[in-house]
Formats: structure tokens, C-alpha cells, sequence
């Protein structure tokens, strides 16, 4: 990654909020809002089965942004329930949006019953319940559409890096980051998805949320604490994480009021352990 894509990564910002708005309403998402968080099982286990997979061409997207990158990368974009996740592939061309298959599966394994689920998952729960929730889902869109503009339309630089990955391996492509988790492309796919929150609920309950809280609401955000094998990282690679991230937040107007005091590294730790 050249100095000024990396640098564009760690500024820009795209207006993609009718894009988002428009994929989550063309899936028919809306219905599953809420639903898990009060208890609602009958309700969403018809609104779980009666989701169809639905396929949009990014030519239907209508920010500027969008319009831009769909004239010289034009994509397929997938949202469904899929078990490889979310992901933006661009020797593919496809973007795939995907609730939570395990969230999912577990639901259907245990019947929707919520009292098996709790004694499954225990305190990981609060974040459970946030699985299908606009902030969470509309995120995800945000994540994935950021790293198809930014591939599309400075320099390929998401195109490479999985080259180098395929060619190297992660640690390769990752550079001086541990994980790609901590690279400047997954920070910047983050920050995207964290602006979905707060465009969700609002400035003044936004300002109200802790780290934790922000860690329940977008739920990918945990990984970027941790290492390839899922293990929380060393205080030093944690601080340096965390350091840009807040950087970042800070510069987007995306430090909340309750997110000004940092956790420690040990306090991480109980976080991570938590949810």
C-alpha cells in the first residue's frame, strides 16, 4: 500500500448513508430490528424463515461514491445467510452481506428458545441480542461497501493486498500490523460501520455508549483485538490498536462522550471475555 492510499485510508470518509439505507430496505432487514432484544422468538423465526437471498448490481446504488466505483468496478452484491460471512471479493466482483450464520444456526438448533440459548452462550448474550438490529446489520453493509470504493476508486489497494496474501500469506500482506484485523483497511472498513450506530440512534444516545457498549452494538469490532487465533492481543499491539482507532473516531466526530475514557488492557480483557 503506497503512503497516499494509506493516508486516504486514515482520512476519507464516504457518503454512502442512501446506499446502506437502500440494500437493508431491498432485503426486507427492517423486520428483524428488535426483535431478538424483546424476546420476540415466534416473530423472528418467521421473519428468519421467510428471508430470501436477494441479489442487487452495484449500478442501483445512488451516492456519488457509488456511481464512481460502479463505472470502473462494477460489482454484485449479495445479501443472505451465508457461512463464510461477510466479504468483499474483488477478483470475484461480489460483495456478500450475511447475518450472523451462527447466530442463526444457533437459534434454529435450540428450537428459538431463549432460556437454552442463554445457558449456551452466558454472558455473551448482551451482544446476542443485537445480532439483527439495524445498527449492527446496517454496519455490516457500511463495512463492505467501504472496502469495494476504496478498492474501486484508490488504486486497487484492497485488490493487492489479497494478492500479496494469496502469493505470501497474511503475515506478508498484514506488514507491520499483527493481523489484517489491525490493518488500515479493516480500521477504516470499522469506522464505517461505527458511523451506522451512531446515524441509528441518534448523537445524544451515541454519546451515552461506553467501549463496551459500542463492542455490543457492532459486533465484528471485537476482532480487532485479537490475534489469527482468536486470542486478545499483547498490551502493546493493544494500545497501538486502540490508539488509531481512536485517532480515527476522533477525526470522523465518531468519539462518543462515554468512549473518551479508554479502557485499560486489562479492562479489555474482561470486555473481550464478556461479550
Amino acid at each position: 500500500m503506497t503512503l497516499r492510499e494509506r493516508q486516504y485510508l486514515l482520512e476519507g470518509m464516504f457518503t454512502i448513508n442512501k446506499d446502506v439505507d437502500y440494500l437493508y430496505k431491498k432485503a426486507k432487514l427492517g423486520r428483524l430490528h428488535g426483535l431478538l432484544k424483546k424476546g420476540n422468538m415466534k416473530g423472528l423465526e418467521k421473519a428468519l424463515d421467510s428471508f430470501k437471498t436477494v441479489l442487487v448490481s452495484s449500478s442501483e446504488l445512488r451516492s456519488r461514491a457509488a456511481r464512481k466505483a460502479n463505472k470502473v468496478n462494477p460489482i454484485g452484491i449479495r445479501l443472505t445467510i451465508g457461512s463464510e460471512g461477510s466479504y468483499y471479493k474483488p477478483a470475484e466482483k461480489v460483495i456478500q452481506i450475511s447475518l450472523n450464520h451462527n447466530a442463526y444456526g444457533l437459534l434454529r438448533n435450540t428450537g428459538y428458545n431463549q432460556s437454552a440459548i442463554k445457558d449456551i452462550i452466558g454472558t455473551q448474550y448482551s451482544r446476542f441480542v443485537g445480532e439483527f438490529d439495524a445498527e449492527n446489520v446496517k454496519g455490516t453493509i457500511a463495512h463492505e461497501l467501504s472496502h469495494w470504493l476504496n478498492d474501486s476508486l484508490h488504486g486497487k489497494a484492497v485488490a493487492r493486498t489479497l494478492a500479496v496474501v494469496r502469493e505470501k500469506g497474511v503475515e506478508a500482506a498484514s506488514g507491520k500490523f499483527l493481523t489484517m484485523r489491525q490493518h488500515p483497511i479493516e480500521i477504516d472498513a470499522q469506522v464505517h460501520a461505527v458511523r451506522e450506530v451512531r446515524r441509528e440512534m441518534g448523537k445524544r444516545a451515541y454519546d451515552k455508549l461506553t467501549w463496551p457498549d459500542l463492542f455490543r452494538k457492532k459486533n465484528s469490532l471485537p476482532g480487532n483485538f485479537r490475534d489469527n487465533r482468536g486470542q486478545p492481543l499483547l498490551p502493546k499491539q493493544y494500545n497501538d490498536t486502540m490508539k488509531r482507532l481512536v485517532k480515527r473516531l476522533h477525526r470522523e466526530g465518531l468519539l462518543g462522550k462515554g468512549m473518551k475514557r479508554l479502557p485499560t488492557y486489562a479492562q479489555m480483557l474482561g470486555v473481550l471475555k464478556g461479550i
